[in-house]
């Protein structure tokens, strides 16, 4: 991207030659220190030594702890169940071939007897007792277990391995061990950054080795030096000294000891000490102070200049953020030119997108609008021939002889026309609502008896598909503000519904329960239910249940929206529960409680 012509330099050039001119000169001055300090040399490569052992340390009981929380995790699996161990059986051998850490996974019980063994069959694994002390102890204990090195009786050879408890129900259960793979361990300490030379091991609590930086399957489980030994009896948590090695190699060594009880020692030949400082000290010593002085004054520069540029690219930003214009700003830093310019497009970007989503709002709201309108009128215009057909209908009623058959088909027809008013009604107070030209006229309500009222008006409806209803009412008769004829509608719209989708024969339960805070009401049926897809959106306007292939009971999607409106409207709030297709719906409304209750 141009950049006007002006000469940049590249970003990681000035990085490069701020580390490198900041670094060096810090450790020049270590170096030229260390002519001061000659005669204490030999004590700080001491020090350093034992700070390596306890790095070393801090990362062993980091790897280590990665083992103790995997299987803690693994312990919480629920197939670790009597009925589900050929499901963790199965998952536990594929832990291992995944895991180059692990060589195998047991389960025991807290005394010990093999219950599962990842390295067999499922069921193959004999019900022995095996006394290993870390079994034992972490089921004792309920705390996870490093063990020492020790003999399998499984494999029968030497291993080491990690417990954990496994508990259910506050209880130590079972016990989830791990047996370490030795090979890992060795790699694990010969992959950290030692003095040239230097010997690295892992020692347990039996002073035994457990893991090696050389020759570690040659002396894994071998006991240490009679001179370490005695060293760890003496100082057992750290220290420092000098002494042999299993391979005859006098070194001088540092130890650590871990939370675990396991130790780490690191020996560095006492010669490759000396030499190093006296390496460094030669070729360093002329060369530092020189460094020292450039280094200062050229990073001072190069770091205020970063400095100011990173500042430009802060202010841009923020004002990017608050929606502001961008300055326009050059640098002759390559990246940072390139990130202002950046910057400057963004912003373009960001006012075209906010214009544009500025008409995309107001075409939704005019759509919105037109919508509610087209709602109003359609269902002003539906209602209108209403009136003079339920009113033929009344004439007919009263005109029609005996003959069945035409009674049925008057009866019919005025149950249909009762649904369409109703819809319709509904629809014009979804319409009346989202224009806000509905207003309640509150007053105490009894919810109990506005209950008992909207029973009895779906009663018919219920009885008429063979239906049962039951109320489960408090003992005191909890008050809301509430408009009544809304309230009525809220109950008789939830009734309706819950017996248009419950089969003939099926159950209807309503309930009241005074919470505290609100009024609680339940319409709960035993009908179709509702997938758990539906459940958020069971309440918008013309959203349809699915029933399946029978629609007929489909109905226009008006109801629960008109529901959920006038109970926001209360300052209530409603929802919907269901364990899924075929197992019954619940639909509860919370609203507000008055302070008083009348009692029953």
């Amino acid at each position: 991207m141009s950049t006007s012509g002006s000469r940049t330099v590249s970003l990681q050039t000035l990085l490069v030659a701020l580390s490198a001119l900041a670094t060096l000169p810090l450790l020049a001055f270590a170096l030229w220190l260390l002519q001061l300090v000659w005669q204490n040399g030999r004590d700080d490569a001491r020090r350093d030594l034992q700070q390596v052992a306890a790095t070393l340390a801090i990362a062993l009981d980091r790897e280590i702890a990665g083992s103790v929380r995997e299987l803690q995790r693994l312990a919480e699996f629920p197939t670790l169940e009597p009925g589900g161990l050929a499901e963790f059986h199965a998952y536990a051998r594929s832990l291992v071939a995944r895991n180059d850490g692990w060589d195998n996974i047991i389960v025991t019980d807290t005394e010990g007897v093999v219950l599962l063994n990842a390295a067999l069959p499922f069921g193959a694994a004999p019900s022995v007792r095996v006394d290993v002390p870390h079994l034992l102890e972490a089921a004792r204990t309920g705390q996870p277990v490093v063990s020492d090195v020790y003999d399998s009786r499984l494999t029968g050879g030497r291993a080491i391995g990690v417990s954990v408890p496994v508990f259910r129900d506050g209880v130590v259960r079972w016990v989830l061990s791990a047996r370490l793979s030795p090979d890992v361990l060795s790699r694990f300490v010969g992959e950290q950054r030692y003095r040239e030379g230097a010997i690295a091991a892992v020692i347990d609590r039996q002073l035994r080795i457990v893991a090696r930086n050389r020759d570690a399957a040659r002396f894994f489980g071998h006991p240490v030096t009679e001179d370490l030994g005695a060293a760890l009896a003496e100082s057992p948590t750290r220290g420092i000294g000098r002494m042999s090695t299993l391979d005859g190699a006098t070194v001088l060594a540092a130890w650590q000891r871990l939370p675990s009880g396991w130790t780490v020692t690191i020996g560095v030949p006492a010669g490759v000490l000396d030499g190093a400082q006296r390496r460094s000290f030669g070729v360093l010593l002329g060369f530092g102070l020189l460094v020292l002085a450039a280094g200062a004054g050229a990073s001072v520069m190069l770091g205020r200049s970063i400095s100011r540029a990173v500042e430009s690219v802060a202010l841009d930003a923020r004002a990017l953020a608050a929606g502001a214009p961008v300055t326009t700003r050059r640098s002759p830093i390559t990246q940072v030119a390139v990130l202002f310019e950046s910057l400057r497009e963004a912003s373009r970007v960001q006012g075209d997108k906010e214009h544009a989503r500025e008409q995309a709002v107001a075409a939704l709201r005019d759509a919105d609008r037109r919508k509610d309108e087209f709602l109003a009128m359609l269902a002003h215009e539906l209602r209108n021939p209403l009136a003079p057909m339920r009113n033929a209908i009344a004439v007919l009623k009263r005109s029609l002889g005996v003959d069945a058959m035409q009674r049925r088909t008057v009866e019919m027809a005025d149950r249909q026309l009762r649904q369409l008013t109703r819809l319709v009604d509904d629809l014009l107070d979804v319409s009346r609502i989202t224009q806000g030209k509905i207003a309640l006229h509150r007053t105490p309500v009894g919810v109990c008896e506005a209950v008992r009222e909207a029973v009895e008006t779906i009663r018919p409806a219920i009885e008429q598909r063979g239906q049962r209803i039951a109320l489960r009412l408090p003992p005191s008769a909890p008050v809301v503000s509430a408009d009544g004829l809304r309230l009525a509608q809220v109950l008789e719209n939830l009734l309706s519904n819950a017996s248009k989708y419950t089969d003939p024969g099926g159950f209807i339960e309503v309930s009241v329960t005074d919470t505290g805070d609100d009024i609680e009401i339940r319409v709960r049926d035993t009908g179709i239910g509702l997938p758990p897809e539906q459940l958020d959106r069971v309440f918008d306007l013309f959203t349809q249940i699915d029933s399946g292939a029978d629609r007929a009971q489909g109905g226009l999607g008006i109801g629960l929206s008109l529901v959920r409106r006038l109970v926001e409207l209360h300052g209530g709030r409603v929802a919907a529960h269901s364990d899924g297709p075929g197992h019954g719906a619940c639909f509860i409304v919370w609203l507000p409680r008055e302070t008083d209750v009348v009692e029953a």
